[in-house]
């Protein structure tokens, strides 16, 4: 019989991420995508024969805010995948399926935002925690309109992305839309958990601990042992 072990619900983030009973990450208000200019390939864009692309050339292609905000229900409840592979009904990829948007996607200041996007694997979490793969990346399908034109941030794109319909989000290394499309996290930008289970169990334990605090004892873990030791000591006095 497979035993489960349970941890209680944690928040060392400053609330963007919790963990549930059972260890999966569910992160509140996060974005999985942004109106901005991004490159492609013109083998990447939708029936780029029939549109006469070289399909060797890199074309500048703009999600327009407008169009974003149309598409935002679209990418409600989908999969969210450890990498980018297609994904539909009669040929889902459940290998690589490790968690789901939220049912309710916004668009707001320039990001499609989910309530929460959930991770469900030990191997995709860990990814995130890290630092390795944490940035998000929204895969769809849209309707090429290959007029040019100019953002209303200066950017010149050569065709503009029409009728967005989401398919899944992929938890990536780096995605085409920029650092703010990330697995949120008050401490995104700053020191990583270099060991993320001390972390958890850290915070478990002592579910008063700030996140300054945890990164201190994880931190000092990384250089002296008898600084580590001092900053456990600390977090663990209230228990004595």
């Amino acid at each position: 019989m497979h035993i489960m072990h349970r941890m209680p619900e944690l928040a060392y983030d400053k609330g963007s991420r919790r963990f549930d009973s059972d260890g999966r990450m569910h992160v509140a208000n996060c974005n999985i995508g942004r109106s901005c200019v991004s490159p492609y390939y013109g083998r990447e864009i939708p029936n780029h024969k029939a549109l006469g692309l070289d399909p060797n050339r890199i074309y500048r292609m703009y999600r327009d805010p407008a169009e974003l905000e149309r598409a935002a229900d679209t990418f409600a409840n989908l999969p969210v995948l450890i990498k980018h592979v297609a994904h539909t009904a009669g040929a889902p990829v459940q290998d690589l399926t490790v968690g789901t948007t939220g049912s309710t996607i916004t668009y707001r200041d320039g990001h499609l935002v989910t309530d929460t996007l959930s991770v469900w694997t030990d191997e995709a979490i860990g990814l995130v925690i890290s630092g390795k793969q944490e940035q998000l990346s929204p895969s769809y399908n849209y309707r090429p309109d290959m007029t040019p034109g100019k953002s209303p941030d200066g950017h010149a794109y050569d065709g503009v992305m029409r009728d967005i319909r989401g398919n899944h989000v992929a938890i990536v290394e780096q995605g085409r839309q920029g650092p703010t499309v990330i697995v949120a996290d008050s401490l995104n930008g700053a020191n990583r958990m270099k060991n993320p289970l001390l972390a958890a169990a850290l915070a478990a334990l002592l579910p008063t601990a700030t996140p300054e605090q945890l990164l201190a004892v994880d931190s000092a873990l990384a250089g002296d042992t008898r600084t580590a030791i001092f900053q456990a000591k600390m977090l663990l006095k209230p228990l004595a």
